[in-house]
Order: structure tokens, then C-alpha cells, then sequence
């Protein structure tokens, strides 16, 4: 397993500026297609997307809450689609305990 993920993801597609992150890795990426989570409206689930690529979540070390849920893609970044709307992300943080399926 990588010590660490890097998280870089192009500008273009409703991402305003390109974004090269790095994160420490807990445990290993495994692949995603939706989550719950709150999108001002309530919980839900979402649609999780990585175009030209896996869309992939890992536990990693986040400063401000100790661990976090990495979701995270390829160059492009995540589309995540709800019953309401849709948006495009370069990644997202969740809770450690939030609901994820493969």
C-alpha cells in the first residue's frame, strides 16, 4: 500500500481551478458508486462518478477530525449525482463512518 494518495484533477467541467492534493493513507482505495450524504436537503444517496477512471474511497489522516473518507477519481475529478441535482467535485471528505457501497 502507497504511503500516500495524491489527488490531482485538471480545471475544466465545473472545477474553476486545477487541484493537487496529498493525503496519508489509513487503508487501501477500494472502488465507490454512491455515498450518503447531505446535500442541503437532507441525507441521501448519491451517485459517485470518476469519468475516464474508478471512482475510489480510502481512510485517510484529516488534521481537523483525526480520519476521514478520501472519495477521489482521476484527472477529471467525481461527478455526484442525486435525485435533485448533480455537480462536479476534484474530490470529496467524508466522516469516517459515513455509508458508502462498491
Amino acid at each position: 500500500m502507497s504511503e500516500f494518495i495524491e489527488v490531482e484533477v485538471e480545471e475544466g467541467d465545473g472545477i474553476e481551478e486545477p487541484v493537487l492534493l496529498r493525503f496519508k493513507v489509513v487503508s487501501s482505495p477500494r472502488p465507490v458508486t454512491r455515498a450518503q450524504m447531505d446535500g442541503g436537503y437532507g441525507v441521501t444517496w448519491w451517485a459517485i462518478e470518476a469519468p475516464g477512471a474508478e471512482a475510489r474511497a480510502a481512510l485517510v489522516e484529516d488534521s481537523s477530525d483525526g480520519e476521514a473518507l478520501l472519495l477521489f477519481g482521476g484527472e477529471r475529478g467525481l461527478r455526484v449525482t442525486s435525485d435533485r441535482e448533480a455537480r462536479r467535485v476534484p474530490y470529496l471528505l467524508l466522516a469516517r463512518g459515513s455509508s458508502l457501497e462498491p
